[in-house]
């Protein structure tokens, strides 16, 4: 039996102890089982598979949850769809490790914590300030939003040029399960209770 997605998510909060128990990727989708506390029901708990069509990408694992949301605007999403866009530099900084630093903190910022900085920069640490070292080159590509945020924090410490690169298009949603994620199509939830 089909439960309504919205209705769900509102009636599944904290005080229901929800696990995800098991995760299986399948051809086309991802299962997720799900147990929450129901004081209504004989044995206490009831129990539902969360499946999600057409996942993208997928960080779930067995584990308790406190919330659970699906969304169409996430910071999850930018890589999916939107202008993304190539930040080169064009100045060697008096301090490489200052960029660095400032580049993890403020990609950290953009993405609330979802997404690694080192995702979108151009290099690990070391080969990060040996580039800027040398005075030119690509510092980090993605998203448009935070790419551009990024230009504007780094304007007094190196020389910068945000040159848009395509436009990603596409219809996908985002499943959060606490701080978990399913980048996919859409979402159902069936009871598995009879």
């Amino acid at each position: 039996m089909n439960l309504n997605l919205d209705a769900f998510i509102e009636a599944l909060y904290e005080d229901m102890d929800g696990k995800v128990t098991s995760v299986a990727l399948n051809s086309s989708t991802l299962d997720i089982q799900l147990e929450y506390d129901d004081l209504l029901v004989p044995r206490g708990q009831r129990s539902v598979t969360i499946r999600c069509a057409d996942p993208k990408e997928i960080e779930v694992k067995p584990d308790f949850i406190g919330s659970l949301n699906f969304v169409q605007e996430h910071p999850l999403l930018w890589n999916h769809s939107g202008p993304q866009a190539q930040l080169f530099f064009s100045s060697a900084p008096s301090s490489p490790a200052e960029v660095f630093y400032l580049a993890h903190k403020v990609l950290e910022a953009e993405f609330a914590g979802w997404r690694k900085p080192s995702d979108y920069l151009n290099g690990k640490p070391e080969v990060f300030c040996s580039h800027l070292s040398g005075g030119y080159g690509l510092l980090a590509r993605g998203p448009l939003r935070p790419m551009t945020a990024l230009a504007n924090a780094l304007g007094s410490l190196v020389a910068t040029n945000l040159v848009p690169s395509h436009n990603a298009e596409t219809s996908l949603s985002v499943l959060t399960l606490e701080s978990q994620f399913v980048v996919c199509r859409s979402v159902e939830v069936l009871s598995n209770d009879g």
